[in-house]
């Protein structure tokens, strides 16, 4: 399994690196608005429709190239070369300038000189999004084979970060984790090694499973390495997992699949963008995803990564259906890919509805309906042990779980959170919850997060809008608010409702133990604004007269214009006798006996001609 090990490079990144003079030429030649917008200028729709409408062919074609061959890699300078050969040198490098004068491509330059070439990943995504329009095929007599429901990934990641949310997980001196932990994390991963271990390969250190569940969490922020005095730790990061646990179920879903889309994306190049392509439909053929690349590509003059699509198909889509987020079935040797419950989407957390959540039984055990958002469930875990997790979640209140939970977040909390879920606490829970609590009092350490609305009349809309009584836990006078920590989403999205900007301020109080690098070794986006003669600069030497006229030529001079419009891949203005052609290319130049004859390809059909019966002609380039 190839891993990719290339940056992740978006629009926003790149443009922060080019100089001022880059970009304002950028900018002059494409209509660009000011620098801090240009990146959501890009991404937008109408955009990319217009900016595909004025594309060359030759633009186009090395577009397709880039999303659907190269992918999230690096295209290398030889790379380019060889891809310039196999099908036309001025073809190629007209495309790819077309596409870096339009501030789609960019060009990556090491210090001793190597030059590679990148499409930032964001643009990739939506412009791969635009291309490729493929349409589900109807009349196709398949049917979906119902599966035994597996336990979802989501469900597996709530299970593992609720264990650890009250301890810092200590590792070995090696840096890993110690047996004892992986025994337990093992027990809460219900996947089997081979299902997993067939893309994600184990470590020296981890199982394929344990690596991966690991690289999920790490990646979320869910759990995070820092420095103790005792030696590193995973800790769980509550801000995060809040944010990875906010809103329902298919809210949860989604955000956990851009993180497979990441983590499995990595690698290889290719596999973002056949993720994405996942994501066009409640069910997708896969076989016409790849038959439309095919064709994409077909007329790039390439062919797909036939060893990345089998990965893809016989190994990718069977962990996705084996972690929960749909199933695969064959129909006419044709694979199919359904979505559990909808493809994922990237909508934010809708707005609170008041309905039951669950209920509180007298034996002190929480059920929580499926209509319960994670959130809500993320918080019932501060203070209740995690029992089962079928279609109705059931959470059990013992003393040790609420003094965990008060020690973490204080009394306050549950008692408004026990009266959201069910309205009436029976009295005997409540009676015996207050002696759990009661006693003597501990000096307590709250996660809040402050507050300063803008003015005082949005801070008494704020303490009197009844949606938000479980997020902000106390007015501390005119303006300033102290704001329950897992309620932060939800009242960020009611003051944006409201047309209130939120900003976040603030850094971490400890440090990553391991800082992740931001750049590239090695390579320096490069601020060079392109030209076509930089990348082909044999057109440097090329008389103006062969591609500003159309005429005739002497034979020495004919013979050399055709030999480097052949090395070069030029079509040509051709004229023959009485006949005459567009987009000509030479194929062969030969000499019989003294004489010269030159073979041509005119769409699709090959002709040869002698060289003394060769008329007017002219080259075709971009700029002529």
């Amino acid at each position: 399994m190839i891993q990719t090990t290339r940056e992740v490079y978006t629009v926003a990144r790149v443009i922060e690196q080019i100089n001022d003079r880059l970009y304002t030429q950028l900018a002059c030649a494409n209509g660009w608005p000011e620098r801090d917008e240009v990146a959501m200028h890009l991404l937008a729709t109408t955009t990319v429709e217009q900016t595909w409408q004025a594309m060359t062919q030759e633009e186009k074609h090395m577009l397709v190239y880039m999303l659907f061959y190269i992918g999230h890699d690096m295209l290398t300078y030889r790379q380019m070369e060889q891809y310039a050969h196999d099908t036309s040198p001025l073809a190629a490098y007209s495309g790819l300038t077309g596409l870096r004068r339009r501030g789609l491509v960019y060009t990556l330059r090491r210090l001793w000189g190597e030059v590679a070439y990148i499409m930032p990943d964001d643009l990739q995504a939506v412009w791969r999004a635009h291309i490729r329009t493929i349409k589900k095929e109807t009349g196709l007599p398949h049917t979906g084979i119902s599966s035994e429901p597996v336990p979802a990934l989501w469900d597996v990641l709530f299970a593992i970060v609720h264990t650890y949310r009250h301890e810092p997980i200590m590792l070995t001196k090696k840096g890993i984790l110690p047996m004892k932990i992986r025994r337990r994390l093992q027990a809460l991963i219900p996947y089997e090694e081979e299902l997993i271990g067939s893309v994600y390969s184990q470590d020296a250190d981890y199982t394929a499973r344990e690596g991966f569940v690991l690289a999920l969490l790490l990646h979320t922020g869910a759990l995070r390495l820092y420095e103790a005095e005792a030696g590193p730790v995973y800790q769980v990061e509550n801000e995060r997992v809040c944010r990875l646990f906010a809103g329902r179920r298919s809210h949860v879903q989604s955000r956990v699949w851009q993180a497979i889309v990441d983590v499995v994306g990595h690698l290889h190049p290719l596999y973002p963008g056949m993720l994405e392509g996942l994501t066009i439909d409640d069910e997708i053929d896969v076989q016409a995803l790849y038959d439309r690349e095919q064709g994409l590509l077909a007329e790039a003059g390439t062919i797909p990564d036939q060893k990345a699509w089998a990965g893809f198909i016989g190994q990718v889509l069977p962990l996705l259906a084996g972690l929960g987020f749909g199933f695969c079935h064959t129909c006419e040797n044709r694979v199919w890919f359904s979505w559990n419950g909808g493809r994922p989407s990237r909508c934010e957390v809708e707005e609170r509805v008041d309905e039951r959540l669950g209920y509180v039984q007298p034996t002190r055990d929480v059920l929580l309906l499926p209509s319960a958002p994670y959130d809500v469930r993320w918080e019932v875990g501060a203070y209740a042990e995690l029992v089962d997790q079928q279609e109705v979640w059931t959470f059990r209140l013992t003393q040790q779980s609420v003094r965990d939970g008060m020690r973490s977040r204080g009394r306050a909390d549950l008692g408004v959170l026990l009266t959201r879920i069910q309205g009436d606490i029976p009295e005997s829970v409540w009676t015996q919850l207050e002696r759990w609590m009661s006693g003597r009092q501990a000096a307590i350490f709250d996660h809040v997060l402050f507050l300063r609305c803008p003015d005082e009349a949005v801070a008494d809309w704020l303490e009197g809008e009844g949606s938000l009584t479980h997020a902000v836990r106390e007015r501390l006078n005119t303006c300033d608010f102290l704001i329950h920590e897992a309620g932060w989403n939800s009242v960020r999205a009611a003051l944006e409702k409201h047309d209130i900007p939120v900003q976040c301020s603030g850094e971490a109080v400890l440090r990553p133990l391991v800082e992740q690098k931001t750049q590239e070794e090695g390579f320096k986006v490069e601020s060079v604004f392109p030209a076509l003669e930089d990348s082909l600069p044999e057109l440097r030497d090329i008389p103006t007269i062969w591609y500003k006229n159309w005429q005739t030529y002497h034979a020495s001079t004919l013979r050399n214009m055709l030999s480097k419009a052949q090395a070069l891949g030029v079509p040509l203005r051709l004229e023959a006798g009485k006949n005459e052609w567009e987009e000509a290319r030479v194929t062969e130049i030969r000499n019989e006996d003294g004489n010269y004859r030159v073979r041509f390809a005119v769409t699709g059909d090959s002709m040869i001609i002698p060289l003394q019966e060769v008329g007017r002609v002219s080259w075709k380039l971009p700029f002529s």
